[in-house]
Formats: C-alpha cells, sequence, structure tokens
C-alpha cells in the first residue's frame, strides 16, 4: 500500500511539473467568455424545452450533450442499471447525459491533481481548491475556465456571484469557481446547541438555566454526584472533541469556529491586522475553559484522546454520559432522538431531554454560528462555450426555487402537491410511518442539488418534520434570532498568498487539544505555541498577506 501510494505521488509529482513546463506552449487558453446570444433565463428552460420544436439555432437546448462530472460518490448517485425517474426528468429537461468519473472521500484531491496534470479533467469537478496553491495554478495555466462573463441569460447565476461571498473567486474580473454555499441567509445557521438529560438537569435544582461558562462548570460539576441508574455518569460528552472546542470557543472567540473550522477558516483583526482566529488573543481564554473543565472530570477523556466521533453519541444514548453537544437543526434532533429511543423505548427522547444554547461570551453577549461556503464547481478549459452556456444553464436551475424543490420534495404531482405555500407530502411511508426520503426513492438526489449548493435551509423547512421537533427547533431560531454574529471575514481564509499558502497551524485542533490535556499552565503553554509558530514564520507571513489582501481590494 505504501510503495503504490509512492509510486502514485512520483508519477503526480513529474506529471504536475510537465504542465508547468508546458504551460506556455501547449496548455489550452481559457475560452472566451459566452455572449448572451440566446437572452433566454436559464430558469425558465422547462422541460418541454429541450423537445421544443424550435430551430437549433434558436433553441439552446436542442444538441445532445454529455457532462463528465467527478463528485464524491457519485457511482452511488448514478448507480447503473438502477431506474431513477428524477435523473430521467433531469436528462429530457437539458438534454444531456452524464458521464461518471468516480472520487471518494479519500482519494479526490489526488484523483484531480492527477487529472489536472495529465489534462484529462472532466468538464465539472468538484473540490476545495481556492486558498491552495491549485486554484493560483489552475488559473495562471489555463487549466480551468472563467464562468461566462455576460451572467444575463442565467438570472439565478447573476445573484451567486453578485454575492459579496463570490469576491474571493474573482481574477482579473472573472470567475474561474462556482461556490458551493452552505446557506442563502444567516437566518439558519446556528452554533453547536447541548442536549441535556431532564432528569439530571431537574436533580441539580439548579436557580436558572446556565447563561455564562461559569455557570455551565457549576451546573456540570453538580452533574458529577448526580447517580444515573445507581451509577455516576460523565457530566458531558460530544459527537466529537472538535465539537466540543466548538461549543467552549464560542463564549471565548466566536470566531474560531466560523465556517466549521479550527480557526483557520475565519480572520479577525486585531492590533490593526488581519489575521487567522486561532491566533487571536481570545483563544486562550477558551483554552482555560477547556482546560479546567477537562481537569475537573467535566468531560469525556476518552472523546480527547481518540476522537472517536461515533462514541460521545453512544455514551449518551447509554446512560453513560448527562449532557450532549452538537447541533441544533432538526437533523441532529432527529439523529440524537433516534439513538436515544432504542435505548429508552419508554422514555421519549423530546420528553426527556432539556436543550441548552451555547453561553454568553465575555462581554455579556450571545453568538451564533457564520458560515459561507465549502467547496466549489470547477470547469476544464476543454469545455467549449455551447457546452459552458449548457453548464450554466444546469447550474442556474439548481439555484432556482424549482431546482430547489425538485431534489427536496420530488416530482409535483407524484411525491407532493402544493396549494397556495401550503405543500402536502404524497411519498409513501416506511414501515415506521415515516415518509420515505427522496435520495431513498431518486439516487440523483444525493448528488445533483449538491453539485452546486447545499440546501441547507431545507433542513429546517423540510414539510414532512416532525411536528413536536419544528417546536423546539423554532424555539432555538428565536433565540437565534437575538443571538450576535462576531466580526470576521470568511473570504480571506481562501484568498491566495504565498507564504500563507504554505502555513499550518492548529491542523485538527491538535494545538488546543494538547494544551487542554496537558498539565502545563496553559497561558504559559500558549506562549510557547505562539513563539513555535513565529519562529516558523508567522509575522512574516501575516505582513505578506496583508499587503496582498489590501492591494487586491479584499480589506480596506
Amino acid at each position: 500500500m505504501l510503495r503504490r501510494k509512492s509510486i502514485f505521488t512520483t508519477l503526480l509529482a513529474g506529471l504536475l511539473a510537465l504542465v508547468v513546463l508546458c504551460a506556455g506552449c501547449g496548455a489550452p487558453p481559457a475560452p472566451a467568455a459566452t455572449s448572451a446570444a440566446t437572452g433566454t433565463s436559464a430558469e425558465t428552460a422547462s422541460a418541454s424545452a429541450a423537445a421544443s420544436s424550435e430551430p437549433a439555432e434558436t433553441n439552446p437546448l436542442a444538441t445532445p450533450m454529455t457532462l463528465s462530472i467527478a463528485y464524491w460518490g457519485i457511482d452511488g448517485a448514478i448507480p447503473d442499471g438502477v431506474a431513477d425517474p428524477l435523473y430521467d426528468k433531469l436528462k429530457t429537461d437539458f438534454n444531456i447525459t452524464i458521464e461518471k468519473k468516480p472520487t471518494t472521500w479519500t482519494d479526490w484531491t489526488e484523483k484531480i491533481q492527477l487529472w489536472a496534470a495529465a489534462g484529462e479533467l472532466p468538464d465539472i469537478f468538484a473540490t476545495d481548491a481556492l486558498g491552495k496553491p491549485d486554484y493560483a495554478n489552475w488559473v495562471a495555466n489555463g487549466v480551468v475556465r472563467a464562468v461566462p462573463a455576460d451572467l444575463t441569460p442565467y438570472s439565478n447565476m447573476q445573484k451567486v456571484y453578485a454575492d459579496p461571498r463570490a469576491k474571493v473567486f474573482e481574477k482579473e474580473g472573472k470567475f474561474y469557481a462556482c461556490p458551493r454555499y452552505q446557506y442563502d441567509s444567516e437566518k439558519y445557521m446556528t452554533a453547536p446547541s447541548m442536549f441535556v438529560r431532564k432528569d439530571v438537569y431537574d436533580a441539580a435544582k439548579l436557580a436558572r438555566q446556565p447563561e455564562t461558562m461559569d455557570e455551565l462548570i457549576a451546573m456540570l460539576t453538580a452533574f458529577k454526584d448526580i447517580p444515573v441508574n445507581g451509577k455516576k455518569i460523565t457530566p458531558l460528552t460530544g459527537s466529537s472533541a472538535n465539537m466540543l472546542i466548538q461549543y467552549v470557543m464560542c463564549a471565548n472567540n466566536p470566531a474560531y469556529f466560523y465556517n466549521g473550522g479550527a480557526g483557520n477558516t475565519a480572520y479577525v483583526q486585531e492590533n490593526g491586522q488581519w489575521i487567522p482566529a486561532f491566533f487571536s488573543a481570545k483563544t486562550l481564554d477558551g483554552i482555560k475553559d477547556l482546560q479546567a473543565m477537562y481537569q475537573a472530570g467535566l468531560m469525556d477523556s476518552d472523546l480527547f484522546v481518540s476522537g472517536n466521533s461515533a462514541n460521545g453519541l453512544a455514551q449518551f444514548a447509554a446512560d453513560n454520559a448527562a449532557a450532549f453537544v452538537w447541533g441544533a437543526d432538526p437533523n441532529t434532533w432527529a439523529n440524537v432522538g433516534r439513538e436515544w429511543d432504542k435505548a429508552h423505548p419508554d422514555k421519549p427522547f423530546l420528553d426527556n431531554v432539556v436543550q441548552l444554547t451555547t453561553m454568553k461570551a465575555h462581554d455579556g453577549v450571545y453568538y451564533q454560528y457564520k458560515e459561507s461556503f465549502w467547496s466549489e464547481s470547477y470547469f476544464s478549459s476543454k469545455v467549449d462555450d455551447a457546452k459552458m452556456d449548457r453548464i450554466m444553464r444546469l447550474y442556474d436551475f439548481l439555484y432556482s426555487q424549482e431546482g430547489k424543490d425538485l431534489f427536496t420534495l420530488g416530482i409535483e404531482g407524484t411525491d407532493y402537491t402544493r396549494s397556495g405555500d401550503a405543500i402536502t407530502i404524497t411519498r409513501p411511508k416506511n414501515d415506521k410511518g415515516e415518509f420515505i426520503g427522496i435520495a431513498e426513492m431518486y439516487p440523483i438526489a444525493n448528488m445533483m442539488p449538491n453539485l452546486a449548493t447545499w440546501y441547507g435551509e431545507f433542513n429546517w423547512t423540510n414539510p414532512t418534520l416532525n411536528p413536536k421537533i419544528k417546536e423546539k427547533t423554532d424555539a432555538y431560531l428565536a433565540w437565534l434570532d437575538k443571538a450576535s454574529v462576531a466580526e470576521a471575514d470568511l473570504n480571506l481564509p481562501s484568498f491566495s498568498a504565498p507564504l500563507k499558502d504554505k502555513f499550518s497551524y492548529n491542523a485538527g485542533n491538535d494545538d488546543v487539544i494538547r494544551i487542554t490535556l496537558g498539565k502545563e499552565d496553559p497561558a504559559t503553554a500558549w506562549a510557547a505555541t505562539l513563539k513555535k509558530y513565529e519562529d516558523a514564520g508567522y509575522k512574516a507571513m501575516v505582513e505578506e498577506f496583508n499587503t496582498m489582501a489590501k492591494a487586491a481590494g479584499m480589506i480596506p
């Protein structure tokens, strides 16, 4: 296995070198931008468009096309020999077939790099190259093409690139990727939340729900002495060590976990410079709380040592932990409840837990989560203007309400009906009385909608949502309405600069976990950590980054 990886790496390095050497003489330039020849909004390209009797020169969907796509798990989304009416509809509506280029969560980066080096990229591929050397190299060497300069035929794509979050993709007035946004608005950008056993919570006889980290620590300390089934249990666990860190950091350095990172996916301004949130002075406050909780035996120590993301939920469901930290969205409620109800058939989850929001920060303010996009779609420079137009029409549809409805609700008249704003689901149910999921009925729904956007809002607006869960999450949203968003920039982490692109820090929360588990005074350990990064060139990296970001108009 190691030898195979070594051979693969050597081959990849050689091909990459060849691309660089030949970029000036053999790499195809990015094609010219498509003109607005059709003048038609892609959102109006309905199912009848491809079969239209219009002449080919006036019907932009008249010519059949094959689109090659690389996406995680595409084999499962378009399985051979499996009927999928949703996929058939898509093929008919856009007069396309899809050539699969499979990638997995373990090989996607290497595969795409190899294809790029060999000049064999698929028409469309998904990866997270922005802010890494790949993006700048692909653009400079003509490996990927820009989206059309004139987006008027694609009304929804106009909105995508008009969004301030897309600015980071712009190079010399052109956009070379399509961001895969998590949410359309901040309304549903939640922070982590804590599920607490109601029996233990009631036994603690708290004067009120905790609002600060000091009050939370006092509550968890009380939990240590409250037995469950005749035994003392761990006060707190989580879906992962990273989730526990996020929960605590929300009350100390909220930007630390913005965009789902570890202090590396949001930048904050301190002392007149924009720096990764990890290096903020506020990070130390979070580390102090984490170490205090760990040393007092308030947190699941196995979670920090093993990093087993499934263990925390299992411990909570098995009566081995009093509280559990994960998300606050309806899917989280359903997933935690499913495991709880398996172990407690006579104690329904929704009646036996208390949900706590994150704690107030040191300034007395509650902070919510903030998220921009994760990963991007890229288009091979070998895609000609006609095919690019077809791709943009497909993406425009995926961003439209019609497209979102198709891949979340199914086929209207078959899977649901609509009367005004009211939606009635008509899909079949499973033996538990639950509606069969769209992705289970139509495999293409496992991939196609997320090719363009993650459709995060649907998790909250799904008409099949359990009414009791909706009641809980609506209460959370009411709290979220009053929470604030910390001042941070989520675009800057994706801005490329030579020293920044090579500078690595706190991978997997390693530094925070190391200090949390250690016995050294956290302030002393934190100072040593900063010194380590300063010796590695941190200050020079920040200086160069701020200079380049300012010159590019990313910061004032």
